[in-house]
């Protein structure tokens, strides 16, 4: 609710206050942003004030996407589908530091080599497609191990959860469409490639099955 209207009632304003929404936008010379929405309705500190917050914003949104993103590799180190040192936390902070650092050079690298614009159509496409398959897991996971421990369940039954999905899924799917047949390439050769470091590092780390390190983690 309250990130909703985050977005809603600032729009709601400038709507009100200065119209033209057809050429709100970055893109352009005579594309009207956001700053200069509200500098239109409050003036030069308001202005200030939104670029500051903007700033803000964005570093935000990397340090959470960071922080949430690089436990991925650390979980799959523990489970030994990869190196041990992406396991190894910082002393003081406990995040993955190896991780962080890895992920951080892998991005800044793509950028330095590559189009922003086609790097942020890449990720749009991994990220949604890592939804779906975060989807398609808790609807495997509720026909095949109902009965398993969970830290958080959906109040539904499979049917129930199937259909909640539904909007999820379509939007995804949207997502993925409007990314650009290159976008769609290079994330096909990556989705590609997972299955076969998979069972590489699976391989060279002797990662257990799925059922036993279900239970060496409950244990």
């Amino acid at each position: 609710m309250v990130m909703t209207l985050t977005y809603f009632l600032p729009m709601l304003v400038g709507l009100s206050a200065v119209g033209n929404w057809e050429v709100w936008g970055t893109a352009g010379a005579d594309a009207i942003t956001v700053v200069e929405l509200c500098k239109a309705v409050g003036g030069n500190a308001l202005g200030m004030a939104m670029l500051i917050s903007a700033m803000c914003s964005n570093i935000i949104m990397v340090n959470d996407t960071m922080a949430a993103t690089t436990r991925i590799p650390a979980i799959m180190a523990e489970d030994k589908l990869l190196p041990p040192i992406f396991a190894k936390l910082h002393k003081k902070y406990k995040t993955p530091t190896f991780s962080i650092i890895f992920k951080c050079a892998l991005a800044y690298i793509t950028i330095i080599i590559g189009n922003f614009a086609m790097l942020i159509e890449f990720q749009t496409f991994v990220f949604f497609a890592t939804y779906i398959m975060l989807i398609a897991a808790a609807i495997a996971l509720r026909i095949k191990q109902p009965n398993l421990e969970r830290p958080y369940r959906i109040p539904l039954n499979t049917a129930g959860l199937v259909i909640y999905s539904i909007p999820v899924l379509l939007i995804c799917c949207y997502c993925i469409i409007g990314c650009g047949f290159e976008a769609a390439i290079g994330a096909a050769i990556f989705g590609l490639g997972a299955p076969i470091t998979y069972f590489i590092f699976k391989k060279m780390y002797g990662a257990p099955n799925a059922k036993k390190i279900e239970t060496e983690k409950v244990e």
